[in-house]
Protein backbone atom coordinates (compact mmCIF):
# COMPACT_ATOMS: atom_id res chain seq x y z
CA UNK A 1 0.00 0.00 0.00
CA UNK A 2 2.74 2.48 0.93
CA UNK A 3 4.72 1.66 -2.22
CA UNK A 4 1.61 2.20 -4.34
CA UNK A 5 0.99 5.58 -2.69
CA UNK A 6 4.54 6.70 -3.40
CA UNK A 7 4.23 5.50 -7.00
CA UNK A 8 1.01 7.49 -7.49
CA UNK A 9 2.59 10.60 -5.98
CA UNK A 10 5.63 10.34 -8.26
CA UNK A 11 3.35 9.81 -11.25
CA UNK A 12 1.43 12.97 -10.34
CA UNK A 13 4.60 15.06 -10.01
CA UNK A 14 5.94 13.78 -13.34
CA UNK A 15 2.74 14.89 -15.03
CA UNK A 16 2.88 18.32 -13.40
CA UNK A 17 6.60 19.04 -13.78
CA UNK A 18 6.19 21.73 -16.43
CA UNK A 19 3.45 23.49 -14.46
CA UNK A 20 5.12 23.28 -11.06
CA UNK A 21 8.56 24.44 -12.29
CA UNK A 22 10.34 23.45 -9.07
CA UNK A 23 13.84 23.92 -10.43
CA UNK A 24 13.04 27.43 -11.70
CA UNK A 25 11.43 28.41 -8.40
CA UNK A 26 14.43 27.13 -6.44
CA UNK A 27 16.81 28.98 -8.78
CA UNK A 28 14.90 32.21 -8.12
CA UNK A 29 14.99 31.58 -4.36
CA UNK A 30 11.23 31.08 -4.15
CA UNK A 31 9.41 28.60 -1.95
CA UNK A 32 8.33 25.26 -3.41
CA UNK A 33 6.30 24.13 -0.44
CA UNK A 34 3.19 25.29 1.35
CA UNK A 35 4.86 25.42 4.77
CA UNK A 36 4.81 29.20 4.97
CA UNK A 37 1.08 29.42 4.37
CA UNK A 38 0.32 26.40 6.54
CA UNK A 39 2.32 27.93 9.39
CA UNK A 40 0.57 31.28 9.08
CA UNK A 41 -2.85 29.66 9.00
CA UNK A 42 -2.02 27.41 11.93
CA UNK A 43 -0.88 30.40 13.95
CA UNK A 44 -3.88 32.58 13.08
CA UNK A 45 -6.47 29.84 13.44
CA UNK A 46 -4.78 28.60 16.61
CA UNK A 47 -4.97 32.05 18.20
CA UNK A 48 -8.63 32.35 17.25
CA UNK A 49 -9.54 28.92 18.60
CA UNK A 50 -7.58 29.31 21.84
CA UNK A 51 -9.08 32.63 22.92
CA UNK A 52 -10.31 32.77 26.48
CA UNK A 53 -13.74 31.14 26.81
CA UNK A 54 -13.73 30.06 23.16
CA UNK A 55 -15.82 27.01 22.39
CA UNK A 56 -15.77 25.68 18.83
CA UNK A 57 -17.47 22.88 16.99
CA UNK A 58 -15.15 20.99 14.66
CA UNK A 59 -17.12 21.90 11.52
CA UNK A 60 -16.99 25.62 12.37
CA UNK A 61 -13.30 25.48 13.21
CA UNK A 62 -12.73 23.85 9.82
CA UNK A 63 -14.60 26.70 8.15
CA UNK A 64 -12.32 29.23 9.83
CA UNK A 65 -9.29 27.26 8.64
CA UNK A 66 -10.58 27.18 5.05
CA UNK A 67 -11.31 30.91 5.20
CA UNK A 68 -7.78 31.58 6.41
CA UNK A 69 -6.26 29.41 3.69
CA UNK A 70 -8.26 31.24 1.02
CA UNK A 71 -7.28 34.60 2.43
CA UNK A 72 -3.58 33.79 2.04
CA UNK A 73 -3.86 32.13 -1.37
CA UNK A 74 -4.51 33.38 -4.86
CA UNK A 75 -7.96 31.73 -4.76
CA UNK A 76 -9.79 34.35 -2.66
CA UNK A 77 -11.59 36.14 -5.53
CA UNK A 78 -12.44 32.85 -7.25
CA UNK A 79 -13.90 31.33 -4.06
CA UNK A 80 -15.83 34.51 -3.22
CA UNK A 81 -17.47 34.56 -6.69
CA UNK A 82 -18.50 30.91 -6.35
CA UNK A 83 -20.16 31.44 -2.95
CA UNK A 84 -22.20 34.46 -4.03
Amino acid sequence: MERESVFLLLKYFRGQSSRLAYSERLFLGRSIGSGLIEGACKSLVGRRLKQTSACWRVERANRIAVFCALLYSSQWKHAWRNDA
